[in-house]
């Protein structure tokens, strides 16, 4: 019997080869890069989850100015829960307050944007733009808002 002869037999062996090469990824190919500002809001909040430390902030009315936090900063570190967000400092210091998620439509993309108080009672919106490898990438919407960095700490 040939192998030729066997169409269903070919296939098979096709098949499980393919499914072995592609299974088996390299650590580089399985890095996390995607963009939340399109995206639904339960996954949104499946990616931003979670202990994240600032690494820098981008923008405001410089536009390209990029800064680096201080120990002091008020949002240092920040959780994320679909719920609440709590923000810490090197002190201790601590916002932790509900999020209300609001519908929005901001720079041509249908999103969700993240709505709460500070402890003084000042609103404030931040929209969730990325993940890349371990950044999240939040920002606030507006023509001089900031981009914040944060490195993923879980």
């Amino acid at each position: 019997m040939k192998i030729s002869n066997c169409p269903g037999i070919v296939f098979a062996m096709l098949l499980l080869v393919s499914t072995a090469f592609f299974s088996c990824k390299k650590n580089a190919d399985n890095k996390l890069n995607i963009s939340l500002h399109d995206k639904s809001l339960s996954v949104i909040q499946s990616y931003i989850q979670g202990s994240w430390k600032l690494h820098h902030e981008l923008g405001g009315y410089c536009g390209s100015c990029i800064y680096y936090p201080k120990d002091s900063s008020f949002n240092l570190y920040l959780t994320l829960t679909p719920a609440r967000i709590i923000f810490r400092n090197a002190a201790r210091s601590t916002i932790d307050t509900a999020i209300e998620w609001k519908h929005v439509n901001i720079f041509g993309d249908s999103t969700f944007t993240m709505n709460f108080q500070d402890k003084n009672g000042v609103p404030i919106v931040l929209g969730a733009r990325e993940v890349v490898n371990d950044t999240l990438a939040l920002y606030q919407p507006g023509p001089d808002g900031m981009y914040f960095y944060y490195i993923k700490t879980n």
